[in-house]
């Protein structure tokens, strides 16, 4: 079960990539096309970063995908077993990593092909469930909840409203 290597369990091979110039609008809307939560970003045919939908909650308004970017990602190869590969992913707090095989993007491991490949919560730290609706999809600790572990839709319910320039305006 947990002897397998990140290549048996990958479920990403077909995979999602945008360049770093490209708007925030336009990733999200990738995202939602492909039912992903992450996407490689490349710039001529190198993987400079991933960005997860949770990045672009945070983004400016009219940003691009390169202001979301921290730096290099973590890749890992394909025959790193399961349980490294949940090692990294907990350390580096991160919910995927992108799989290099000879120097080339194979595909992406994430949080989600652990578990299904029988990886338990002790191997995957805090991601296990959220606190408030108990699914196991995009969980991560909640800064302002100490170690609350929420999903991103519980996450964006828990926060106060963004306000707009336009709010508070006498007419």
């Amino acid at each position: 079960m947990t002897n397998r290597t990140v290549s048996e369990v990958m479920s990403t091979r077909e995979l999602a990539t945008v360049e770093p110039s490209a708007t925030i609008e336009a990733a999200k809307q990738l995202t939602e096309e492909r039912g992903i939560s992450h996407l490689l970003v490349m710039q001529a045919r190198a993987l400079v970063g991933v960005v997860c939908i949770c990045d672009f909650d945070e983004a400016r308004v009219g940003a691009d995908v390169r202001e979301c970017l921290g730096g290099l990602p973590t890749t890992v190869q394909p025959s790193m077993s399961v349980l490294d590969a949940a090692g990294i992913m907990t350390a580096g707090a991160i919910s995927c990593l992108p799989v290099i095989d000879g120097g080339e993007l194979v595909g992406v491991v994430t949080r989600a092909d652990l578990r299904r490949a029988g990886v338990g919560t002790e191997h995957l730290g805090i991601d296990a469930s959220c606190s408030s609706c108990g699914t196991t999809r995009h969980v991560r600790a909640h800064g302002a909840m100490g170690d609350m572990a929420l999903c991103l839709d519980c996450r964006r319910q828990s926060e106060p409203p963004h306000w707009t320039e336009d709010l508070g305006r006498g007419s």
